[in-house]
């Protein structure tokens, strides 16, 4: 009787240790995967460090960010062009889909596109405000996504902010991208719009 009740004592003390080993498990996944998530989603910006006038970071740390439906409505269906030679001259085609196209060099990338939220904590002085901004990030077809692929759409004029000056924007497919497997000719080096692309596309 007393080796029944010894293997009953063992037996619960085995089990016991099991669940405070799986639980401690859980907890370090869960740990992980919640400092995973605030890596992605949480960022922090001094206004006071930005390259800005003191007029444009008063603005800046007031303004109201895009939502999501109106960075939806903005890129769906529409063609923008970035034109910073020598460094980048590419042409992107987002469709309703969530599919975009982008012509660069002398290729053309397919992939997907989505938006995510992201939380922002703005500091100002002694002043500080969380507000929501979202995140266009872009995926290949293959999958392969990192983090230069999201970028912080703190304006339609900067939905790529890592590009100096303005953006053209064009309604629809206008070179045609979503039917082509690859470009006709290279992206030219020089600067470019979308008239003198369209204007080589028809010679």
């Amino acid at each position: 009787m007393s080796d029944v009740k010894a293997a009953d004592r063992n037996w619960r003390l085995y089990l016991r240790r099991a669940f405070v080993f799986v639980g401690s498990c859980m907890l370090i996944v869960l740990v992980l995967e919640g400092w995973s998530y605030a890596y992605w989603h949480f960022r922090t910006e001094n206004v006071d460090e930005l390259h800005m006038s003191p007029e444009a970071k008063d603005a800046h740390f007031a303004q109201a960010f895009p939502t999501r439906s109106e960075i939806e409505n903005y890129l769906s269906d529409a063609t923008l062009l970035k034109s910073h030679p020598p460094i980048l001259n590419s042409a992107t085609y987002f469709d309703k889909r969530r599919n975009f196209w982008e012509w660069e060099g002398d290729s053309i990338m397919k992939g997907n596109w989505y938006i995510e939220p992201i939380l922002l904590k703005l500091t100002r002085y002694d002043q500080s405000r969380l507000t929501i901004v979202y995140s266009l990030c872009k995926e290949l077809a293959d999958g392969s996504l990192t983090g230069d692929n999201c970028f912080l759409v703190e304006s339609r004029e900067r939905i790529f902010p890592m590009v100096s000056g303005p953006l053209e924007y064009k309604d629809g497919d206008v070179f045609g991208l979503a039917r082509l497997k690859k470009p006709p000719f290279a992206m030219p080096h020089t600067e470019i719009t979308v008239g003198s692309l369209q204007a080589e596309l028809h010679r």
